[in-house]
């Protein structure tokens, strides 16, 4: 069946494309066009014979059957149209959410990184910190053993000087230790 209609509407196709002015030709696409399905191009081809031949009953027939079918055609195209534009929203509607999701997954995990890397570097900083303190307090008690001791120190050679000792420098302890032990020998 396929076939005949579709030999019915090559037939026919070629029949207006050589003798456009032949209204039979025109009513015989519009009759091929019905049957394939296509009732929008059936009415164009009926309208076009029926400007050739206003009074022709078959081409009047042809359309009253291919109009309804051709609103048909159209609210069907609509809705599928519409169909296709709801879809096609909800995939957006999806893309657009999942897109979403995803920023806010990297973002999530961004922060978090961020949080870490802050949590890190206060560690350091309050490590730092504290041995910096450390040595600050090491260095205190160094200085402060060592101002001791000098106290000493100086204590103690004041109260040799008072007790008559002389002091030398280790240059001259050094000579005065050579001669002692060269005039021993």
């Amino acid at each position: 069946e396929f076939r005949r209609v579709l030999f019915r509407s090559n037939d026919a196709t070629s029949c207006v494309s050589m003798k456009p002015d032949w209204p039979k030709g025109w009513s015989r696409l519009g009759a091929a066009l019905l049957a394939d399905r296509q009732a929008t191009a059936a009415c164009g081809a009926y309208r076009t014979g029926l400007k050739l031949e206003p009074a022709s009953a078959a081409m009047l027939e042809g359309l009253a059957l291919a109009e309804p079918a051709a609103k048909e055609e159209e609210a069907k195209a609509k809705g599928e149209q519409a169909s296709a534009a709801a879809a096609d929203a909800e995939a957006k509607s999806v893309a657009a959410k999942a897109k979403a999701d995803a920023e806010a997954a990297v973002k999530a995990k961004n922060e978090a990184a961020e949080a870490a890397a802050i949590k890190k570097a206060e560690a350091e900083l309050a490590e730092q910190l504290r041995i910096e303190k450390v040595n600050a307090d090491i260095e205190a008690a160094h200085a402060k053993k060592q101002k001791e001791a000098n106290d000493k120190f100086e204590a103690a050679k004041a109260s040799l000087e008072k007790n008559g000792a002389e002091f030398v420098s280790e240059e001259e302890f050094a000579k005065l230790k050579a001669s002692k032990a060269a005039g021993a020998a």
